[in-house]
């Protein structure tokens, strides 16, 4: 039942993701092939295997440093940090202080209030934005969450609950995303895997670009967003 419901909530967000892709400049989302790369490496999500070769991991990483993806920790442990990355193949395991839990079935029970306070507040006051008063209306029927001025309808009584726990994902993610639109942030929160154990990432559009560009993570795993 998990996987279904993580698969649900994938497919939706990733159907929109031309949306937030179409919606940066041209130059944050072109695509060009570089000399290493080939048709394959070009090709749509859901086909791309990913790659362990530590090269391409290397490359990646350094490209990623250079876009500031490990600016939130202390200098000294960065090339610790970039090490795993490689070793581990793979980004987000929280040492980057980019990435951090979201449960989906929390979220969609009235968790949205709780996560935004203690998950991420602490992580928009860094980025010097204040968290608007939060007020949120629960029960099985009907679900609200209004952050300052606005106010998401997160589930109603028509919906069943594949789809409550999907809409719980996806207005947590535009809710945070609409605070980084209204403060001029270049960030966007992404996920990375939903259900139970999910998992989002703040990332800029140069380093979403950069991270599916170097096809070494299997497009299944690639960030996503729901605008």
């Amino acid at each position: 039942m998990l996987y279904l419901l993580a698969g649900l909530v994938a497919l939706v967000v990733l159907v929109s993701l031309p949306r937030l892709v179409r919606s940066q400049p041209k130059s944050a989302r072109t695509r060009v092939l570089t000399p290493e790369e080939t048709a394959a490496d070009a090709a749509p999500p859901g086909t791309v295997s990913g790659s362990d070769d530590p090269g391409r991991w290397n490359k990646l990483v350094q490209q990623l440093r250079e876009l500031g993806f490990f600016e939130h920790l202390p200098p000294d442990q960065i090339e610790q940090s970039m090490r795993q990355c490689v070793e581990m193949h793979w980004l987000f395991e929280g040492e980057e202080e980019r990435s951090f839990f979201a449960d989906a079935e929390d979220l969609a029970e009235g968790g949205i209030g709780r996560w935004l306070q203690q998950s991420v507040a602490p992580r928009l006051e860094h980025k010097k934005i204040p968290m608007p008063a939060i007020e949120e209306s629960y029960s099985e029927d009907a679900y609200t969450v209004q952050i300052g001025p606005r106010k998401y309808t997160v589930h109603t009584e028509q919906d069943d609950d594949l789809t409550k726990w999907k809409n719980g994902c996806v207005h947590a993610i535009r809710i945070v995303n609409d605070l980084l639109t209204d403060a001029n942030h270049p960030e966007r929160l992404f996920w990375l895997h939903g259900a139970e154990d999910g998992l989002v990432a703040f990332l800029t559009p140069a380093m979403f670009e950069r991270i599916t560009l170097a096809r070494v993570i299997p497009s299944g795993s690639w960030p996503y967003a729901q605008t």
